[in-house]
């Protein structure tokens, strides 16, 4: 994983999440990726996509068998195939092919989920065990014009900016 991008835009009891990871093969020959990860309680995949030719390109929802089956006739011809499956409970499993030589590939997940309360104040947790990773961006904007939000766990000191109508962090 060399690049990871996480963008949530909060409103009310809601959030949505994207997270765009650019994989990077170090080899001299073409492989396929493969990530597996979790989502947590009430997280629900909402978009997926792959960059081909260099643009993203948004996927389509099929069922399991019908996936696995495209995904492997379109590997065989060496053409663009990217496939998000759900495994077991709430988590997934990401297949992409092919990531070339010395290249890269990017994809993008997107998940909205509902938030809960603790005591007076929305809760918007934010998983972020990726590993090692060599560049982080984080971007949060929460629509409200409420008190500056605070921040507890592994992000330390995150500074909110009030603007437009929502408070912003980077």
């Amino acid at each position: 994983l060399q690049k990871l991008a996480v963008s949530a835009e909060i409103s009310g009891s809601l959030a949505q999440t994207t997270v765009r990871m650019v994989l990077f093969n170090p080899n001299a020959r073409v492989l396929e990726g493969t990530l597996q990860f979790p989502l947590q309680d009430g997280q629900q995949v909402n978009a997926f996509a792959l960059d081909i030719d260099g643009a993203m390109r948004p996927a389509v929802p099929v069922d399991k068998a019908r996936g696995r089956e495209v995904f492997e006739a379109i590997a065989r011809t060496n053409v663009d195939p990217g496939l998000l499956e759900v495994t077991q409970g709430n988590n997934f499993k990401l297949r992409i092919f092919p990531i070339p030589a010395h290249g890269t590939r990017t994809v993008e997940i997107g998940y909205a989920q509902p938030l809960n309360r603790r005591g007076r104040q929305w809760r918007y947790a934010l998983p972020l065990d990726y590993g090692k990773v060599e560049q982080f961006d984080l971007s949060l904007t929460l629509n409200d014009k409420g008190a500056v939000p605070t921040v507890t766990g592994a992000l330390g000191e995150l500074v909110f900016a009030y603007s437009d109508g929502a408070w912003r962090a980077r």
